[in-house]
């Protein structure tokens, strides 16, 4: 009996492996948001820096002609989100990025 069983073992550990859910789709997250004054005029071309200065990630991008941003494949951790333009004063705000679900900031 115990023979049977270390030759089972290792053929279900393997099984195992091929079963459980893939982490790498579990590992990232998406940020999206869009950039608007305080009166809620749109501000395209704003530049958002999301940055983790413990890992030293850093992602810039430039919102787009409707003041929207898109970013993905950001690695669950938390974050400095910035938002800078022309004639204002940096926004600043902390970013919990702790599961793969969306998260939008506006």
């Amino acid at each position: 009996m115990i023979t049977s069983c270390r030759r089972i073992a290792p053929l279900l550990l393997i099984a195992l492996a091929f079963l459980a859910p893939r982490a790498e789709g579990q590992t990232t997250a998406t940020l999206t948001g869009s950039v608007a004054d305080q009166q809620g005029a749109a501000l395209p071309g704003a530049t958002i820096t999301l940055a983790n200065p413990v890992t030293a990630f850093e992602r810039t991008l430039t919102a787009g002609g409707d003041a929207t941003f898109h970013l993905t494949n950001i690695p669950l951790h938390g974050y400095v989100l910035t938002v800078t333009f022309p004639g204002f004063r940096p926004e600043v705000r902390q970013v919990d990025l702790r599961t793969n679900v969306p998260v939008r900031v506006d």
